[in-house]
């Protein structure tokens, strides 16, 4: 064998070898992460919520500070017999509101039952018709999440009300080429799931997905996300028809809005759209992580509890109000 042709496959055994090795490493890495942290979700089809039922858990992640350095954090919550973030509720002959969303509307940073859901509930305890929150969001949701979780799950409570939580990133995260709900479903059994989600995180940047769209195209922010916010609003309204198949009304609560153009396109699907910053302006309150401070779930609950109130509310009381299924039948199906 000629010199170059002993060092071509020299090299190329070097180069196997250390892949070998790397594959090594990282199977090892994700069979102790995979034994290790608070395992959250459950994805029973025995359930209508995605958790762990009827257990006390602590997640922990790492805030930005306004330094700008990472801090770490955790906090602690509990969850509810049928599968939902929060205090026990019984949805027996109640009109149910269904929170879908992401860590805003979950309630990441925010310890015990202050969440949207949590202080709604106590907000509309003791009014007729009895209401009754149930918090299906969960981080890192996205709205291909919820649509899925909606045609999985919803049919077993038939929420009067889907109250989807928009973040301000809802629309670049059109361009996920993944369902995080999938991923979350198999990464604490699995091995190979744990990496893949480990490479989407890290290596396609799920997360970032307005910083990979933009870095991508030469094209304006602006242009780029009216682009997205088409697919955005088609799914929107697919969601809103499947609500409406069992009777239900979906209405979008958010921070405020990016562009005009998503609070025209939301109006033009007949959607109720719920502003934060156009009532509380810049009083809005944040956790050290970024995610809404437990305060801000307050003012958001108390707003919805407004537009409940409302004339759009009153006319669901008296028309097309669907009741949760009996709570019993709930737990059996």
């Amino acid at each position: 064998m000629t010199r170059p042709g002993r060092i071509a496959l020299t090299t190329l055994a070097v180069v196997l070898g250390a892949t070998l090795v790397l594959a090594g490493a990282l199977w090892i890495v994700a069979g102790r992460l995979l034994r290790g942290g608070d395992r959250m979700f459950e994805f029973s089809p025995d359930l209508p919520g995605d958790l762990i039922p009827s257990t006390e858990l602590t997640m922990d992640g790492a805030g930005m500070q306004d330094t700008r350095q990472l801090s770490r954090y955790s906090f602690a919550f509990r969850t509810n017999a049928l599968g939902f973030r929060g205090l026990e509720v019984d949805v027996d002959s109640a009109r149910v509101v269904m929170v879908l969303g992401d860590g805003y509307g979950f309630g990441t940073s925010v310890d015990g039952e202050h969440t949207l859901c949590d202080e709604l509930n106590r907000l509309e305890e003791g009014k007729r018709p009895r209401t009754v929150c149930v918090n299906a969001a969960a981080p890192g949701m996205a709205l291909a999440d919820m649509f899925q979780y909606l045609r999985e799950k919803g049919h077993r409570l038939k929420p009067a009300i889907v109250l989807v939580v928009m973040s301000w990133d809802d629309v670049w995260e059109m361009e996920r080429p993944v369902v995080m709900r999938d991923i979350f479903r198999c990464m604490h059994t699995s091995r190979l799931c744990l990496l893949k989600a480990m490479y989407y995180r890290l290596v396609v940047g799920v997360f970032k997905m307005k910083d990979k769209v933009l870095d991508n195209s030469d094209r304006s922010e602006e242009l780029m996300h009216r682009k997205l916010l088409a697919g955005f609003l088609e799914l929107l309204a697919a969601v809103r028809d499947f609500a409406g198949g069992w009777g239900g009304r979906l209405v979008v609560l958010t921070e405020y809005v990016e562009y005009d153009t998503v609070r025209k396109g939301i109006a033009g699907l007949g959607i109720p759209l719920v502003v934060l910053k156009d009532r509380l302006g810049d009083r809005i309150e944040y956790a050290p992580d970024g995610h809404w401070a437990a305060s801000t779930h307050l003012a958001a609950a108390r707003l919805v509890a407004e537009w409940l109130a409302g004339e759009e509310g009153r006319s669901l009381d008296r028309g097309s109000v669907r009741t949760g299924a009996n709570a019993r039948d709930v737990r059996e199906r």
